[in-house]
């Protein structure tokens, strides 16, 4: 079990972070910018997408028998696991962006945002619009950081022709 790390590391920093920033949104439930309900909501739903994300890569990377993970998301893909993981992580990304953009995430977002920043919780302010542009670019840019890091240096894919 190789990749066990993503089960036993990547979950509980997920948890521990959401954790920490529902300690800090305390402020924002007692000045009613967001509801204890809507904090919660969101909590859950971040650690479920999350979570069952991460678990999804595990369970696709361990059938694979891959040691390697680069040669697993090596794009284009050459096996059904490398199928299976841009499967998931476009499901991941396409789910975020979904929610941002029409389920009117970046406002809960935006009102939320300050939990999960540096510095003074309240008397800080995001705008809708600046979450959903910068959210999306950084959910849909960092798959396409990954193709755009193959595409130049192809040393880092030259050990996975025999996939």
């Amino acid at each position: 079990m190789p990749h066990l790390f993503l089960i036993l590391f990547i979950i509980p920093v997920i948890g521990i972070n959401l954790l920490i920033g529902r300690h800090r949104a305390a402020p924002l439930v007692n000045a009613g910018r967001i509801t204890q309900q809507e904090l919660n909501g969101f909590l859950w739903r971040a650690f479920a997408l999350l979570g069952s994300a991460f678990v999804g890569f595990w369970v696709v990377l361990e059938l694979s028998h891959q040691a390697n993970l680069i040669c697993v998301m090596i794009f284009p893909p050459r096996s059904s696991a490398g199928y299976a993981l841009w499967f998931i992580q476009a499901g991941l990304s396409g789910t975020i962006v979904y929610w941002l953009w029409f389920r009117n995430g970046s406002d809960l977002l935006a009102r939320l945002a300050p939990a999960f920043t540096r510095g003074a919780v309240i008397g800080r302010e995001y705008s809708v619009s600046r979450v959903k542009y910068l959210v999306s670019a950084f959910v849909l840019g960092a798959p396409l950081l990954n193709i755009a890091m193959q595409v130049a240096q192809p040393v880092l894919t030259s050990g996975c022709e025999n996939i």
